[in-house]
C-alpha cells in the first residue's frame, strides 16, 4: 500500500476543493461514495466534522450516501 499526499490550492474554499477531489470519478448510479479505505488528516476536530457533513450533503444532493473516510487531527 502506497501513501499519496495531495495538496489543495487556494483558488476556492477548502471544503469545496476537498469534496470535489474525494468524489472525482464517482458515479451515484454505481452506489454510495465509498471513502472508507482513506485516512484524512485535518487540523481540528471541528474541521473533520465539517468535512464529513459536506461529504454527506454532496452525496444527498445526488440521492446517494457516503461511507466516510477515517478523519484524524
Amino acid at each position: 500500500m502506497s501513501t499519496k499526499r495531495i495538496f489543495l490550492g487556494w483558488d476556492k474554499p477548502i471544503l469545496e476543493s476537498a469534496v470535489a477531489r474525494l468524489a472525482v470519478g464517482w458515479l451515484p448510479a454505481a452506489g454510495p461514495l465509498d471513502l472508507s479505505a482513506l485516512l484524512i488528516l485535518v487540523p481540528t476536530a471541528r474541521s473533520g466534522v465539517r468535512l464529513r457533513a459536506t461529504l454527506a450533503e454532496h452525496a444527498a444532493a445526488r440521492n446517494s450516501a457516503v461511507f466516510s473516510p477515517r478523519v484524524v487531527t
